[in-house]
């Protein structure tokens, strides 16, 4: 620090509020005509300005820094502490306003509440005058009425029991439109019942009837199980169902059915049509009326007019030469005549033809043959005859030539008569 004007050597001490400065001026300042030279100071407020003594040393550059730091930080808190002041006045003022506005605020509801608590006290008064005008008295001191539950209905004054509506009272049991009542046994009397419902009266025999009966009445004896009814004058008995022709006699006229009767009235007929030979009765003479009687046309009882078809599968398989699937052929049990023959196969042959002929007793003589080409194979191929044969005869089908690639099976369908 250079010497200050007037040459004496002062030093600050404290604080006070005569001038403020500018960090980093260089200023003087004049006081009890001293004055003093500060380098670097900040806004300092200078308290009192001190001649310094000679012999003390004077302070050093570093120490009037730190006196300067020291001096803002200590303005610096002291603004700080202002602005906080500046704050809680805020704060005080809008705490003030919510406290009004609050206390506004309760002092409507608590209007509020004394005209709800006004209308109330109306309400009650008029519920009082209800009850006092029109609910009766229960006892000299207390009002009363009926709680409505269960079966009841209505209103308290003008009770209902739902339950009873359309219920009769005892007294109409047995009574005209009433009800009627059960017995000890849970039944209906019969006294209670139509007439019609006990129709059928038991008694022990026909002596236990009563001594005068009553029409639409059916009377039981039970020793014999026969059956009455009244007559108006005496008990009449009503005959049974037979049961059966058996216990039905046979009248004059409408006699009964027996083996004797019809097989005698069928032979009368018969000899009244026809006069049996003494050697017997041939078939030529058989009358019509006995043809007609069996319902028959006279060629369906002739020899020779019964109907004799023979189905013969003569192989299953691939179709080769030879006698097939049976080499033993059919072996007939009748005279036979066949008037025609359908071969037929399962499969067609590639091509080329198929020989086909049926021999009697093993020989081909008189018998049908057919030669088959390939697109007439599964078909068929029918042969007109008439062939006959006799009684013991013996039918075999065999195939005595093939096509390329043969097909499969062959039946020869026989058609004739006996």
């Amino acid at each position: 620090m250079s010497t200050p004007l007037g040459g004496t050597m002062v030093k600050v001490r404290g604080l006070i509020a005569l001038a403020w400065l500018q960090r980093g001026d260089i200023t003087t300042i004049m006081w009890d005509s001293t004055a003093v030279e500060l380098v670097n100071a900040g806004y300092l407020e200078i308290l009192e300005v001190l001649p310094v003594d000679p012999g003390e040393p004077a302070p050093t550059i570093a120490q009037l820094q730190a006196a300067v730091t020291a001096a803002g930080q200590a303005r610096d808190q002291a603004v700080a502490a202002r602005d906080q002041v500046v704050v809680d006045q805020t704060a005080l003022a809008d705490a003030v306003t919510d406290a009004e506005g609050a206390r506004d605020a309760a002092l409507g509801h608590a209007g509020t509440a004394q005209t709800a608590a006004g209308e109330a006290q109306t309400w009650a008064a008029a519920a009082e005058a209800v009850v006092v005008d029109q609910v009766p008295n229960a006892s000299a001191s207390t009002k009363g009425g009926i709680r409505l539950t269960g079966d009841l209905a209505g209103t308290w004054d003008a009770p209902t029991v739902p339950g009873l509506v359309g219920k009769q009272s005892t007294s109409e049991r047995n009574q005209p439109n009433g009800y009627a009542g059960l017995d000890g046994s849970g039944l209906v009397p019969a006294s209670m019942l139509p007439s019609y419902v006990d129709d059928v009266l038991e008694y022990a025999n026909l002596a236990g009837f009563p001594a005068t009966g009553s029409a639409g009445k059916i009377y039981v004896a039970l020793d014999t199980g026969r059956i009455y009814r009244w007559s108006g004058s005496a008990y009449v008995e009503i005959s049974a169902s037979p049961g059966s022709t058996d216990a039905v006699p046979e009248g004059a006229t409408n006699k009964y059915f027996t083996d004797a009767r019809a097989q005698a009235a069928a032979a009368a007929a018969i000899a009244a049509k026809y006069t049996k030979p003494a050697s017997g009765i041939p078939a030529a003479d058989l009358a019509a009326a006995v043809q007609t009687s069996l319902g028959k046309a006279d060629t369906a009882i002739q020899p020779g007019s019964q109907p004799f078809d023979v189905t013969f599968v003569a192989q299953s398989g691939t179709r080769k030469t030879g006698a097939g699937d049976v080499p033993l052929g059919v072996k007939l049990k009748r005279a036979v005549a066949f008037s025609e023959v359908t071969f037929r196969c399962e499969t067609a042959d590639g091509s080329g033809n198929l020989v086909v002929e049926v021999r009697k007793n093993g020989s081909a003589t008189g018998m049908p043959t057919a030669t088959i080409a390939a697109a007439s194979q599964v078909a068929g191929v029918t042969v007109t005859g008439p062939w006959s044969f006799a009684d013991g005869d013996v039918l075999t089908v065999h195939v005595t030539a093939v096509g390329t690639t043969p097909g499969k099976g062959l039946v020869a369908d026989f058609e004739g008569v006996t």
